[in-house]
């Protein structure tokens, strides 16, 4: 049985109004700060019990809610923020930063226990309620999700309040192979989903990536070096890519080495160049 323990100190006030006028949230006042220890804590997921604190402080004051400091510290997990919320104008504005040794007891507890490594992630919230923008960061070390192992991971992405959502930076390394790329999309306001007529573009680069590597048993094993590039409108969508094998094969049979160029243009995609080399040895 969990034990959890504590304290607490808060204030409320609001002016007084002889006349009736009543009181909104522009005239309230309220301040909150929350200290709290938890013993032996253990929810769905969870391998075993840990033991947690955590550190809350707020305050309404003039119509605008603003957490001053969020600290939660459990099990090698710590996550801290601050942040404020404009009730009058619907304005956001805050930070979130999470580090965690273990990945697997972080994310055990929203169902995701096969997802490993160390890492950390920043977040700043900014814009309107109704349009949020924000800025991200993800450093991961050892990742690995079930059966795939990616190695070392690195992500910087932004979202405009129009919905642009630009992947600035994206760099995987795992031993001597290495995925980079970049992209733009804007997304849709409501029902979700990519906007189809927005320039979409997405880079991505693959160098030295020996499929074993990233995952047990693959259909294809063997070196991959790819350059994919693609741009436009979903409903117009244009590319290109370039993919080098090398010692390609498979369970049943070895492919050897293989070259290609194709072109995407308009739902079309061409194959300008495919090369196979497959020399049995004298």
């Amino acid at each position: 049985m969990a034990e959890i323990d504590g304290c607490h100190q808060g204030r409320h006030g609001k002016p007084h109004h002889p006349h009736g006028q009543g009181c909104s949230a522009e005239c309230t006042f309220a301040r909150l700060n929350l200290e709290t220890r938890a013993k032996a804590l253990l929810a769905t997921g969870m391998q075993r019990p840990v033991n947690a604190t955590a550190t809350l402080a707020a305050q309404l004051a003039s119509g605008d809610l603003t957490l001053t400091r969020m600290d939660m510290d459990a099990d090698g997990i710590s996550l801290s923020g601050n942040g404020r919320y404009g009730m009058k104008d619907q304005t956001l504005a805050g930070d979130v930063s999470l580090h965690a040794a273990d990945l697997s007891r972080a994310l055990a507890v929203v169902g995701l226990p096969s997802v490993k490594g160390n890492g950390a992630a920043t977040i700043h919230i900014g814009g309107r309620l109704a349009q949020p923008k924000a800025v991200a960061n993800l450093v991961a070390s050892g990742l690995r999700i079930d059966a795939y192992s990616l190695g070392d991971v690195i992500l910087d992405a932004d979202l405009t309040s129009d919905g642009r959502l630009t992947l600035q930076r994206l760099n995987i390394q795992n031993q001597a192979a290495r995925i980079t790329g970049s992209g733009q999309w804007r997304l849709l306001s409501g029902l979700g989903g990519i906007d189809p007529d927005f320039a979409n573009r997405l880079n991505l680069d693959i160098d030295n990536a020996t499929l074993s590597r990233f995952m047990k048993a693959p259909p294809v094993d063997g070196q991959i070096d790819a350059r994919l590039r693609l741009a436009g409108p979903l409903t117009a969508l244009a590319g290109t890519l370039d993919l080098d094998g090398q010692s390609l094969n498979t369970t049943d049979m070895a492919i050897g080495d293989l070259s290609a160029h194709l072109a995407l243009n308009n739902g079309t995609l061409q194959v300008d160049t495919l090369d196979v080399v497959n020399q049995a040895p004298a």
